[in-house]
Order: structure tokens, then C-alpha cells, then sequence
């Protein structure tokens, strides 16, 4: 794959264990999709933070931007400061 943008769902999103997905097979296209992409977005609603599912395909720091669709609590706040990752709500 040669991508410039890829677009990103997950099952869950947690500050110690990444980005992480139930599906092996979903896991390895994503993790895939992430490595040829020059921007990677992150969409996950609400309730996928500060969950952690079954297999990690991604670490934080490759995200340019995450979409979702409340504002976030303090402790991704503090995070996200420090941070160069866009995030959209």
C-alpha cells in the first residue's frame, strides 16, 4: 500500500497499551495501512477510551489526529499537550 492519508477505526484507545483491535486479520491491514501512510487518523467514539481489546497494532505516536465525538477527559488532555496529535471533536 501507498497511501498519503489513512483513516483508522479501532476497539479501543488507552494511554499505556496504544491502539489496540479484537481481530487479528482487521489488526494486521490496519497496522499495514498505518506503516504506509504518511498521516495516520484515529475515528473512535467515546466509549473506545481507556479500553484495551485484544491485540496492539499501533502506538500513540503515530497518530497526526484523532476524531471522536466528546471532549476528552483531563488525563488525554494532559496527554494530547504534549503532544503534536490534532484532535477533533
Amino acid at each position: 500500500f501507498h497511501v498519503d492519508k489513512t483513516f483508522l477505526t479501532c476497539e479501543g484507545i488507552d494511554l499505556e497499551n496504544g491502539i489496540t483491535e479484537y481481530d487479528d486479520q482487521e489488526a494486521d491491514i490496519k497496522k499495514s495501512m498505518a506503516a504506509s501512510a504518511k498521516q495516520v487518523v484515529l475515528m473512535a467514539d467515546a466509549d473506545k477510551f481507556n479500553r484495551t481489546s485484544f491485540i496492539r497494532f499501533l502506538e500513540l505516536d503515530r497518530l497526526h489526529a484523532i476524531v471522536t465525538n466528546e471532549k476528552p477527559d483531563e488525563n488525554w488532555r494532559n496527554f494530547l499537550a504534549g503532544t503534536p496529535i490534532e484532535w477533533i471533536w
